[in-house]
């Protein structure tokens, strides 16, 4: 029996998130995307919307535009997945920017 020992932990969190708010108009942006990210979910922490990012290079360097409801306190969540299928979340306690308060 041959047993080879194998890398199973993921990749460390390599992506700076940055946001603009206009009103209630939230904008998600990052500017060093990792290139073998595959898919990006945004969950804006609203509960209405999750966005689905298949070109999360072009996508979050451009931006991606949310729209709330209503002021307040958010927590937006991020998940990537890159493609040998590892996904990474990105929270407030990783990256201060996806805590927003609108006005």
């Amino acid at each position: 029996v041959t047993a080879e020992a194998a890398k199973v932990e993921p990749p460390p969190r390599s992506m700076d998130f940055s946001v603009s708010v206009n009103g209630n108009q939230l904008t998600l942006s990052a500017a060093s995307i990792p290139t073998d990210i595959a898919r990006v979910y945004v969950y804006w922490g609203d509960r209405k919307q999750t966005t689905i990012a298949d070109s999360p290079g072009t996508i979050l360097a451009n931006g991606v535009v949310h729209q709330y409801l209503r002021g307040g306190g958010y927590n937006i969540r991020v998940v990537t997945i890159d493609a040998a299928y590892n996904s990474l979340e990105y929270t407030f306690a990783e990256d201060s920017d996806l805590a927003v308060v609108l006005p």
